[in-house]
């Protein structure tokens, strides 16, 4: 599970960096257009709603590990638990 928290913070630092960027790069090209509270206000609102989905995907993901490839067999029995 350890890779699976990697795998999640590593993707959520992505997205955390290009949202940036993406909002920087807004307010630079279209001046005036939003207040800087507002576009925090809506990078907060996209971030929610990012998180929202990625956490998600990633508790897909971690049932999906442990019910189908991180268990193992009933028929399969170790010599310490003969």
């Amino acid at each position: 599970m350890t890779l699976l928290n990697g795998m999640f913070n590593a993707i959520c630092d992505q997205y955390g960096e290009g949202l940036k960027a993406f909002c920087t790069t807004c307010s630079q090209q279209f001046q005036g257009a939003m207040s800087d509270k507002q576009l925090r206000q809506a990078r907060h609102s996209v971030s929610q709603l990012i998180d929202h989905d990625i956490s998600s995907m990633f508790d897909n993901l971690e049932s999906y590990l442990l019910e189908r490839m991180l268990t193992i067999p009933e028929s399969v029995v170790f010599s310490e638990d003969k």
